[in-house]
C-alpha cells in the first residue's frame, strides 16, 4: 500500500488537494454566519491544499511542475490573504450573529419559509434602554455592510452607549439571507445606439420580469 501511495504523481495529489479544500470552503460557506470552526473549515480548505500541492510540485525540480508549483503557492497566499481579511472584518463587526427564521406570507398556514439575518451589537451601558433596530435604504441595502464600510460604524458605536443596536437585513438582499433574490443576470442597454429613457425603461423592465420569471420557477413568492 504504502509503494502504491509513493507511485502517485505529485500533481495527482496536488489536484485530489484541491478539490477536496475547495469542497470543503464551499460547504462551509453554506453555513452562514460562520461559527469560529467553520471560519478554520473555510481557511483549511482554501489556504493548506495549494499550499501543499505546490510544495509537492516544487519538489520535482523540473520546470513545469516547478512553475505550477509556484502558481499553487499564489493561490494559497491569496487564500491566506483573504482568511486574515475575513476573520478581521468578522471580529471587526463584533456582534452576535442570528437569524430570524419567518413565513413567506404570515396569512398562509403553509406558507413557506426565510430566514432574515440580523446582528446584534450589544450595549456598552449597564442599564441599556430599548434595543435601536436600523433597517438599510436603498430598497437592496445591507445594514451589516453599512456598519463594516461607511462612516456610519461611528455613529453605531455611539449608540452602543444607549442601548442594543440591532442591524436587521433586508429580505433577499444579503447571500447570508435566505432566500438571495440576487438576479442571475444583469439587464443590459445596447451600446451601439444613444440612450433613450423610453426604451432603457422598458429594457429594464424585462429584464426584471425574467429576474421574476426566474425566482418563481424556483417556487418563491417575490411579492411576498
Amino acid at each position: 500500500m504504502q509503494t502504491l501511495l509513493f507511485r502517485i504523481p505529485p500533481g495527482v495529489y496536488a489536484t485530489l488537494l484541491m478539490l477536496a479544500g475547495l469542497a470543503a470552503a464551499t460547504t462551509a460557506l453554506f453555513w452562514w454566519p460562520p461559527s469560529w470552526a467553520e471560519l478554520w473549515v473555510v481557511m483549511i480548505g482554501l489556504v493548506v491544499p495549494p499550499l501543499w500541492g505546490g510544495w509537492l510540485l516544487l519538489r520535482r525540480r523540473r520546470w513545469f511542475p516547478a512553475l505550477l508549483g509556484v502558481g499553487l503557492l499564489c493561490i494559497g497566499a491569496l487564500g491566506v490573504a483573504a482568511t486574515v481579511t475575513g476573520a478581521y472584518h468578522y471580529v471587526r463587526l463584533g456582534g452576535i450573529w442570528a437569524s430570524l427564521e419567518s413565513r413567506e406570507r404570515h396569512g398562509v398556514h403553509d406558507s413557506g419559509s426565510i430566514a432574515l439575518t440580523y446582528v446584534t451589537l450589544p450595549a456598552r451601558t449597564a442599564q441599556p434602554a430599548d434595543p435601536i433596530v436600523y433597517l438599510a435604504g436603498g430598497p437592496g441595502g445591507s445594514a451589516i455592510l453599512t456598519r463594516l464600510f461607511t462612516p456610519r460604524r461611528v455613529l453605531f458605536t455611539a449608540l452602543r452607549d444607549v442601548a442594543d443596536v440591532v442591524l436587521f437585513e433586508q429580505r433577499g438582499a444579503m447571500p447570508w439571507g435566505d432566500p438571495w433574490l440576487v438576479c442571475p443576470e444583469p439587464w443590459n442597454f445596447p451600446l451601439d445606439r444613444p440612450f433613450e429613457p423610453t426604451a432603457g425603461l422598458e429594457t429594464h423592465r424585462e429584464s426584471l420580469r425574467r429576474c421574476v420569471r426566474e425566482h418563481e420557477s424556483k417556487g418563491i413568492d417575490v411579492s411576498a
